[in-house]
């Protein structure tokens, strides 16, 4: 099946069906996301309250992913309004409706897995292909039960096949992560799959069945789930892209890949 009519297939099936909204940026300097998580009139914590099930927020220290979770309605838990406080240069921010996975920390987003953060929008609903083709060894790395922890692992086998789960992206990872995604969303009535995929120098985008904007300049990339305001110029990332953002040399890039 052609990538065209998957996307047909995907977008007649799913339609513009309300999910997990997520916020991820990359920024030359660190810089706070009060405005996107908190402050806006479309920011994930007024969205929270048709997403309520969870949040989570990862910060990268310039070492590692550090991230804070809760189970509480974010706009109606103190520790998510503490957890977007400070400054980083990378941020991965996620308000759950939950279709897959009982309501717990372990299936609350994002998931850390070595140098990579990821969260995930939409429901998956050919998981018998991603268990086929993940590794025994990412499988038992799981510890919850969604869809989307799933697909992290399902990533990471095809980057653990070519010894490159743990190195910073190059050329040869995008084109194991393009294998990886063309082979998934060719197939018929896979589901959406939305996601945002760092190490803290390097974010991909991608977006598959449900809507997906982004802003960019060349000191901050920013990408949402959808635009948390009006004032800003955004633009609605095709369907089906990968995106690639860098930081680096004192500015950002990004490229669709």
């Amino acid at each position: 099946m052609s990538l065209d009519t998957a996307h047909a297939i995907n977008a007649m099936l799913l339609g513009n069906i309300r999910m997990c909204r997520m916020v991820a940026a990359l920024s030359v300097s660190p810089r706070t996301m009060g405005s996107a998580l908190v402050e806006a009139p479309r920011s994930l914590f007024a969205l929270s309250s048709e997403h309520p099930h969870g949040w989570g927020v990862g910060q990268h220290d310039g070492q590692q992913w550090r991230c804070q979770l809760g189970l509480h309605t974010a706009h109606a838990d103190s520790a998510y309004r503490h957890a977007c406080e400070g400054e980083t240069h990378a941020w991965i921010a996620h308000v759950r409706l939950a279709t897959v996975g009982v309501i717990n920390l372990e299936n609350t987003h994002p998931f850390v897995r070595g140098r990579w953060c990821f969260a995930h929008n939409g429901t998956i609903k050919d998981q018998d292909f991603l268990l086929a083709n993940t590794s025994a060894a990412r499988l038992t790395q799981r510890s919850g039960t969604t869809d989307s922890e799933l697909f992290l692992s399902y990533l990471l086998s095809h980057l653990d096949h070519e010894g490159m789960a743990n190195q910073a992206p190059d050329a040869a990872i995008e084109r194991v992560l393009l294998r990886a995604l063309d082979a998934a969303i060719s197939r018929p009535e896979f589901g959406a799959i939305n996601f945002m995929l760092s190490d803290g120098e390097t974010l991909f985008v991608h977006r598959f069945g449900r809507s997906l904007s982004f802003r960019a300049d060349e000191s901050q990339f920013v990408a949402a789930s959808e635009p948390w305001s009006d004032t800003d110029p955004w633009h609605t990332l095709d369907d089906g892209a990968l995106l690639r953002v860098d930081r680096h040399d004192g500015r950002i890039t990004h490229r669709v890949l």
